[in-house]
């Protein structure tokens, strides 16, 4: 069983109550034609509800148990979390590496408050400035200089050996993302991202010859992801 730090508890109960605490009811706005819906305290509780459990069941990597009255350190794990880019420019179809849109900017925002209680060791991009963009604020927020990486579904082994027992935020594409996931798998289970989803969270568990996953697709963002918020 993982333990979890008394500390890593008490941050993401602080989590939980900063963000019930928020306004019941977030007002529509528009940004780039994109209705954001009203949103009530229970709703957000229920979409929060399935990444707050899984950081609980996810969180300490070294654990130990004992055996005959003997301290044995278990294996360590790695849990990765891979994101597609956000909303990109799609004004000039000439445009080979358009940038976000300012509704992308406020899902890579998002991402880094979702993400602002998860301790990453690393942040992997590819070298495009979508991509970019959507990883520069969460590792901003860790301290963490975003690493450029190439075919990612051949660079598994190596970033569990490299980030082992840590925490790993990797994003990617559409027709990428899915097969990052299934390589740290080692089985094909999720399949291309359709092009208008920007918003799908995998997270992977791996653990020795072991992993497992789960795919959750978080609350819309909204105005209050224009600019990160501290916790009090």
């Amino acid at each position: 069983m993982t333990k979890i730090s008394m500390k890593y508890t008490f941050l993401i109960h602080r989590y939980v109550v900063q963000k019930l605490s928020q306004s019941s009811i977030h007002t529509p706005i528009t940004a780039n034609s994109v209705i954001f819906q009203k949103k009530t305290k229970s709703m957000q509780l229920f979409r929060l509800l399935p990444i707050l459990c899984l950081l609980f069941a996810l969180t300490a990597c070294n654990s130990s148990s004992k055996k005959n009255g003997q301290q044995i350190e278990e294996e360590s794990s790695t849990v990765f979390y891979l994101i597609r880019h956000a909303e990109k420019d799609r004004s000039d179809p000439e445009e080979k590496d358009p940038a976000l849109t300012p509704e992308g900017q406020l899902r890579a925002n998002y991402w880094s408050d979702l993400f602002r209680e998860v301790p990453f060791s690393a942040v992997y991009s590819t070298d495009y400035a979508r991509t970019r963009q959507t990883a520069e604020p969460t590792a901003a927020s860790k301290q963490l200089n975003t690493m450029i990486y190439e075919n990612g579904a051949a660079l598994v082994k190596e970033w569990i050996a490299q980030h082992k027992g840590g925490h790993v935020l990797v994003v990617g594409h559409s027709n990428t993302i899915p097969g990052i996931a299934n390589a740290l798998l080692g089985e094909e289970k999720y399949s291309q991202i359709e092009d208008t989803n920007n918003a799908n969270l995998y997270i992977v568990h791996v653990k020795g010859q072991n992993a497992e996953s789960i795919l959750l697709q978080p609350e819309p963002i909204n105005r209050n992801h224009m600019v990160p918020q501290e916790l009090p």
